[in-house]
């Protein structure tokens, strides 16, 4: 997936220069309609091949985060789905409300090499194992220009990030070997994320369209801390007035920790995903 994050760099740079390029464009009455720029609705659907990096710890005690990849047999690469769908609500199609979800959740059985030091215990032999991470997001995006040709904004809004995570085997109690359980141990979380970021959508036909957006936060609130960078990448072709099909590529870096209560649970994720989109427009 290197190729995939240097194709990421290049599409975000390319990005901002096009926001550079139409931050003195005139909006005239008679500019060309494009699919999605001009449109009022979209809905669109995502297949994601993608690349996970996933550490994790969880208990009373927060001890050194575990690869789940690496230890506990996860696939490094996985099918993922979700959608995105907006609607812009005023005639100068400048103002929009955007709803998205996409869910990275999977499970894994393996044979432990050694002990698994989580949940204040040790996992040891068979495990099975579930991680949950589903992330749905809810934004106003602003457009400073929409030509119907070239948008360029700015958006706000807050992210839903689910967590969970949950083992069952053979575990040790208090780090003693005469101490020995089976059973499943369990941590899940709802965090939820304030988040800003940009957005540049040009339309190189009036049916071919890339979008591109980054949306990022950093913040430190009571027991919750957490950092979230994302950005999504798309060139979609609407070969039918109110249909369309394309590619795109996204790249996720979320770090987030609750370190009290009663659910406790540290997180490191990193992910990286070629999609395929089928949009509905109107």
């Amino acid at each position: 997936m290197k190729a995939a994050k240097i194709g990421l760099v290049l599409m975000v740079c390319g990005g901002m220069a096009l926001s550079a390029s139409v931050v003195t464009a005139v909006e005239t009455e008679d500019t060309q309609e494009n699919r999605f720029l001009g449109d009022r609705w979209n809905v669109r659907l995502f297949g994601n091949l993608s690349e996970l990096t996933s550490d994790v710890s969880a208990g009373r005690e927060l001890g050194a985060l575990i690869n789940l990849e690496e230890l506990l047999g996860f696939d490094d690469q996985i099918g993922t789905w979700g959608f995105d769908a907006f609607y812009r609500f005023s005639k100068n199609k400048k103002h929009t409300i955007r709803i998205a979800m996409v869910d990275y959740s999977r499970d894994a059985s393996a044979a432990v090499s050694g002990t698994v030091p989580i949940f204040d215990v040790e996992f040891l032999g068979e495990v099975s194992s579930d991680f949950g991470n589903q992330v749905g997001t809810l934004s106003y995006e602003y457009s400073f220009t929409n030509t119907r040709k070239t948008e360029a904004g700015i958006l706000a809004g807050v992210g839903f990030y689910k967590y969970s995570l949950k083992l069952e085997g053979r575990y040790i109690l208090d780090g003693d070997s005469q101490l020995e359980e089976f059973g499943s141990r369990s941590e899940n979380v709802l965090a939820p994320v304030p988040t800003v970021g940009f957005f540049v959508n040009y339309a190189f036909t009036p049916n071919l369209i890339l979008d591109l957006k980054t949306t990022f936060i950093s913040l430190s609130i009571g027991d919750h801390k957490g950092r979230v960078f994302n950005t999504h990448g798309n060139v979609t072709w609407y070969f039918l007035r109110n249909f369309g099909i394309g590619l795109g590529l996204s790249s996720s870096d979320v770090t987030y920790e609750n370190t009290g209560g009663d659910n406790r649970i540290k997180v490191d994720l990193r992910q990286t995903s070629f999609t395929l989109n089928a949009s509905l427009v109107f």
